[in-house]
């Protein structure tokens, strides 16, 4: 497993193209069957100089998004911008700090406002040391173009389009208010082919597990999510009580906020630690979470329920015994707080009571 406390030193050059794919340096490393919580420490940082703005401006005035040979497979390699003296495939690779990376924000009705705000202020602030830009183009993306309300009651309007989206580098999906489309699905599927990166954030783990690509990995999800987790996606080990698990090309960020942290191991894996660094001083963010994805582990155990009450097996919430549904199993009674969590439990109750 490599050492992500890392042994380049704060001025050695960016990593090639094809370590940015084939390292992953953010989360929870599986080292076989075992996951090992890899963390670091980083004193170096510098206030960043140019926020996101120009860098956007710049790449979606060249038409950068939608151009056709700048991401290339089957490689999962960044998209850099096109220039001069580069190789014959057009791409720049350890000379150039020019390069772009878009990021594809997947928003519907209801969706999570906090999962999307946090990662997006992440990737807004952070800038390449050498060029003092944000090397990100952050967009909206959803199956319509008309504005939508964020949970909340935040209203916005899509960038793209899925048909419109392009291939972008890192995608992006919060928690959503309803049940993930064959569109949506489809969409995630053909473009996690060629992403550095497809990141969840909180409940948005059951969205990429509905698109199978969290089969045979662990990951997580909101605290309490992780009944329901088990039951819905059996292909899925849930793991509790971590910030985030990563598996290089797929990652899940657990409740909330730790998108933000989980955003900010992406940019150390990208542009190195001195950028995370950066970005977290710009943000003022104190939260060790990106560093340590073990600061979570007050969610690693199963709560105990308070005197006169029951712990919902699914949603782990503490439920009166004498006014919730319940259902018998094993010889056991288990008290619901509604319909679909029992129901929820029924279709999978060994797995949803193993190690219980």
């Amino acid at each position: 497993m490599d050492d992500v406390s890392s042994s380049r030193s704060p001025d050695a050059s960016e990593p090639g193209l094809e370590e940015l794919r084939e390292r992953p340096r953010f989360g929870v490393h599986e080292t076989q069957s075992t996951p090992v919580i890899a963390t670091a420490r980083w004193v170096r940082s510098r206030r960043g100089q140019t926020r996101r703005g120009s860098a956007q401006r710049e790449a979606e005035a060249s038409g950068l998004w939608r151009h056709p040979g700048i991401h290339e497979g089957p490689s999962r390699s960044c998209r850099v911008m096109v220039s001069e003296g580069n190789g014959a495939d057009g791409r720049t690779c350890e000379g150039t700090r020019t390069r772009q990376f878009q990021v594809a924000f997947v928003v519907d009705a209801g969706a999570e406002l906090v999962d999307i705000a946090g990662p997006w202020g992440v990737f807004e602030y952070a800038t390449s040391e050498t060029t003092g830009h944000s090397p990100f183009v952050l967009s909206l993306v959803a199956e319509s173009s008309e504005p939508l309300v964020l949970s909340g009651g935040m209203r916005v309007v899509p960038d793209r389009t899925f048909a419109e989206c392009g291939q972008p580098d890192i995608v992006v999906v919060p928690a959503m208010a309803s049940e993930a489309n064959d569109e949506l699905l489809s969409w995630l599927r053909l473009v996690h082919r060629t992403a550095l990166v497809t990141m969840s954030v909180c409940n948005g783990a059951f969205v990429i597990a509905a698109a199978g690509l969290l089969d045979g990995r662990t990951a997580t999800c909101h605290h309490g999510g992780y009944g329901a987790m088990r039951a819905m996606f059996p292909a899925v080990s849930v793991q509790r009580g971590v910030r985030w698990v990563d598996h290089g090309d797929v990652a899940t960020a657990g409740g909330l906020t730790s998108g933000t942290d989980l955003a900010l191991r992406v940019v150390d894996r990208l542009l190195g630690p001195g950028a995370a660094e950066r970005a977290a001083r710009d943000l003022e963010y104190i939260g060790e979470g990106w560093r340590d994805p073990s600061v979570n582990a007050a969610f690693s155990a199963v709560p105990e329920a308070p005197p006169g009450r029951e712990i919902d097996p699914i949603c782990e919430y503490a439920v009166d015994p004498a006014s919730a549904i319940s259902a018998s199993w094993g010889g056991r009674e288990f008290y619901f707080c509604g319909e679909w969590c029992r129901d929820l439990f029924l279709k999978a109750p060994d797995r949803i009571t193993a190690g219980r």
